[in-house]
């Protein structure tokens, strides 16, 4: 779930992109609408992922997470240790549908 802040805040409910929005926020699920959240970047909605705390993750889920994302794990890890080295990895770019990334990308000097 994502919360979406519209660029222009007007109080009640309004609708831009097929969202209804509330005092100018709304709650969308963009897991599977790279599209819609390309679009609502490129028209200056600001877009909050919500944050998933590893702590609450079961090994398995957090193994999961590190397959996802393509972090080695160690075999024989504690689930402290797990947290560890995913938090520690760095976090990769969106990909839009066009397989380009999107959103702001920072350079590291």
């Amino acid at each position: 779930m994502a919360r979406i802040k519209h660029p222009r805040f007007q109080p009640g409910r309004t609708k831009a992109l097929g969202i209804e929005f509330i005092d100018g926020y709304a709650d969308v699920d963009l897991t599977d609408k790279p599209i819609l959240a390309q679009a609502l970047l490129q028209h200056g909605f600001e877009i909050e992922l919500e944050a998933v705390q590893l702590e609450s993750l079961t090994v398995r889920e957090l193994r999961d997470v590190a397959e996802i994302e393509g972090i080695d794990l160690p075999s024989r890890a504690t689930k402290a240790e797990l947290i560890e080295v995913i938090s520690r990895s760095p976090v990769p770019p969106a990909i839009g549908a066009d397989g380009e990334p999107f959103g702001e990308q920072i350079s590291e000097a």
